[in-house]
C-alpha cells in the first residue's frame, strides 16, 4: 500500500549521486557532516509563530562514530524558541537525539547514535517572532561523531510580505571523497555528487506551501565534469517504476538518494523525506536519465542529462 499522506510542499531538494561517479582509488572512508538550515516560510510575519529546519546529513562513506555529538541553533534577538522536535531517518538508531531549551535564544541536541552513510539528523524549531522588521539570521553547527564540525547560517526576513519566487541561498553542487572532502583534482573519480536546492515557502492558511510552485529546474555542470551513463549495469524502465510495488526499480539499478523536506497533512511537522534515486532507461536523444517517486505519493520526478552543444559541450540537467 502507498502510504496514505498528501505532500504539501517541497522547500528543499538534495540529490545525491553515487554510483555514476564511484570508481579508480579513493581517499579514506570516514564519516562527513552536511548542514542545511532552512526558515519556514521564507519571510517571519511580526508577531506570529515560525519554525527553523536543521538537517544534518552524512554524505561520508562510513558511520559516524559512537563519540557523543551535539546540534545546536542559535537564534537572534527578536526570536525566542518555544518548542524543538528532532528525528533520524537512521532505522539501526534506537532513539531519537535529545533537546532542550538551553535560554530562549539557544536550542542544543545531542545524541551517542552512530549515523550511517546517507542518513540525517532532523531538527525543527518552533520560535516566537517578536521583532517588528529586519532580517533576523539564525546559526546552526554539528560537533562530534568523529567528523569534522560544520556550520551554516539563514536569515529570514520579517515582513508580511508575500514571499518571492525564487532559491534561497545555498545552493551548491560539490563533488567529494569517501572522507567527504572536496575534490578537485584533474581525472579523478569522486565517490559523490550532492546537488543541493532550496525554495522559499509561505503560508497557506494554517499549512506550510511552496512559494511559486517550481516544476522545471535546471542544473548546468561545469565544463570537464561528467557522470558515466555506462557504469550502472542494471536501468530501471518507467513501467517499474511507476508500477504498485514500491519501489519497483531493480535494486541494482539504484545509484543515490533523494532528500525532500515535505509538509504533510496529519503529520503537522515539516520532515524531511529519503526517496530512492534510479538510473533509467534514458528517451530517444538523451544519454542518461535519473528517476525518483517523491516520498511514495506517484508523483515522479525525472532528471534527463544532456550535453550543451551550443556552448562548451559540458553537461546539465533537467
Amino acid at each position: 500500500m502507498r502510504a496514505q499522506r498528501r505532500l504539501i510542499s517541497i522547500a528543499a531538494m538534495a540529490l545525491a549521486l553515487s554510483a555514476w561517479l564511484a570508481c579508480g582509488a579513493q581517499a579514506a572512508a570516514g564519516p562527513a557532516w552536511k548542514l542545511v538550515l532552512n526558515p519556514l516560510p521564507g519571510n517571519f510575519a511580526p508577531g506570529a509563530s515560525a519554525e527553523f529546519l536543521l538537517v544534518a546529513t552524512n554524505v561520508g562513506a562510513k558511520a559516524t562514530s559512537a563519540d557523543p555529538l551535539s546540534l545546536k541553533l542559535d537564534l537572534p534577538a527578536g526570536l525566542s524558541a518555544s518548542k524543538v522536535e528532532a528525528a533520524t531517518s537512521d532505522r539501526s538508531a534506537a532513539a531519537p537525539p535529545k533537546c532542550k531549551i538551553e535560554a530562549p535564544q539557544q536550542v542544543i541536541c545531542t545524541t551517542s547514535e552512530a549515523v550511517n552513510p546517507s542518513r540525517l539528523l532532523r531538527v525543527n524549531v518552533t520560535v516566537n517572532v517578536t521583532a517588528s522588521e529586519g532580517s533576523l539570521v539564525a546559526e546552526g553547527n554539528i560537533e562530534g561523531g568523529g567528523a569534522a564540525s560544520q556550520a551554516v547560517s539563514a536569515a529570514a526576513p520579517v515582513s508580511a510580505a508575500p514571499v518571492p519566487f525564487g532559491f534561497l541561498p545555498g545552493f551548491s553542487v560539490p563533488v567529494t571523497g569517501e572522507d567527504g572532502a572536496v575534490t578537485t583534482a584533474a581525472g579523478s573519480h569522486p565517490y559523490q555528487l550532492t546537488a543541493s536546492l532550496n525554495f522559499p515557502t509561505e503560508r497557506l492558511g494554517n499549512e506550510l506551501t511552496g512559494a511559486g510552485h517550481p516544476r522545471d529546474i535546471v542544473v548546468d555542470l561545469p565544463r570537464g565534469l561528467l557522470a558515466n551513463p555506462a557504469a550502472p549495469r542494471v536501468l530501471c524502465t518507467e513501467a517499474e517504476l511507476t508500477s504498485q510495488d514500491a519501489p519497483g526499480c531493480p535494486e541494482a539499478s539504484q545509484v543515490g538518494v533523494v532528500y525532500l523536506t515535505t509538509a504533510l497533512v496529519g503529520v503537522g511537522t515539516t520532515g524531511v523525506e529519503t526517496n530512492n534515486l534510479y538510473a533509467m532507461v534514458p528517451p530517444p536523444g538523451a544519454p542518461a536519465e535519473l528517476g525518483f517517486d517523491a516520498v511514495t505519493l506517484c508523483v515522479f520526478g525525472h532528471v534527463i542529462a544532456g550535453i550543451r552543444s551550443d556552448e562548451d559541450y559540458g553537461a546539465y540537467g533537467y
